[in-house]
């Protein structure tokens, strides 16, 4: 059984083929994005042939409140390389990166089979250029203050994925989806990883609804929203094509003030 996060929209892989993933790496993303609510608006630079850069400096950041969505590392050259977020001694969450895509694909090709059985898009996935693109329109997702997509890492070895499918700003919700390679599951990494990102989108982004959808028969995946507190709101049947037939989805919600009262974000 699968252990993660395994409701990833299929629509992801094919979102980087959009109009700013098409333009040229310095046209791309060169909009300011808001990168935290507390921060100034700053640019960020995609780049399909390097790490990812943010533009203009960043440092006087890096003393940032606890609170802070992400750290940030900065490599030899001054540049920030990437933003970080330690949910614990063991459990780090790093956006997503073009640099993650030889790990990336290498974990998901190990776990095919077992990935294979929750999730849909796995046979799309076939190259590192597939997890190439699929970086990529994670990385135009955040430029456009959509939500992210962060890699899971445990003693420093990439053993997943989770983020946000779109961020419903109108409504202040989002949905939550990622994965966990078949070698790391069972550790409660993707409960963890997935506490810290719904206190992300309380306490960070300011929403005050996230949903998470599994497949009824997925049990592994079901225990991780149920072992954070989140309410079963309903069943959507026959919700998701999986290679020969449906399956329904439970979906589970949890809002912002019973996460708070309940105590569930373990502050």
């Amino acid at each position: 059984m699968v252990e993660g996060f395994v409701h990833i929209r299929k629509g992801a892989l094919a979102y980087a083929v959009t109009r700013e993933a098409s333009k040229s790496a310095d046209q791309s993303l060169a909009h300011p994005i808001s990168v935290h609510r507390k921060m100034d608006l700053v640019k960020r630079h995609c780049c399909s042939h390097s790490r990812i850069l943010y533009g203009d400096s960043l440092k006087h950041l890096s003393a940032q409140k606890p609170d802070s969505r992400f750290s940030e590392i900065w490599d030899a050259k001054g540049d920030l390389d990437v933003f970080c977020h330690y949910v614990n001694d063991e459990i780090q969450l790093s956006l997503l990166s073009i640099h993650d895509a030889d790990e990336m694909f290498s974990l998901i090709d190990k776990s095919r089979h077992n990935l294979r059985e929750w999730i849909s898009w796995i046979d799309e996935l076939n190259t590192v250029d597939d997890s190439r693109a699929f970086i990529q329109a994670t990385m135009n997702q955040f430029a456009a203050n959509n939500g992210f997509w962060a890699g899971i890492w445990y003693h420093g070895k990439f053993n997943g994925v989770i983020g946000f499918h779109q961020i419903d700003w109108a409504n202040r919700s989002t949905s939550i989806g990622g994965w966990i390679g078949e070698e790391y599951q069972g550790r409660g990494l993707a409960t963890n990883a997935c506490r810290a990102v719904v206190d992300m989108a309380f306490y960070e982004y300011g929403l005050n609804r996230v949903e998470i959808q599994c497949a009824v028969d997925n049990v592994k995946s079901r225990g991780i929203p149920a072992k954070l507190g989140f309410e079963i709101e309903g069943c959507k049947r026959q919700a998701e094509w999986l290679y020969d037939h449906f399956v329904d989805h439970v979906i589970y919600g949890m809002l912002s003030q019973d996460w708070t009262k309940k105590g569930l974000d373990g502050k």
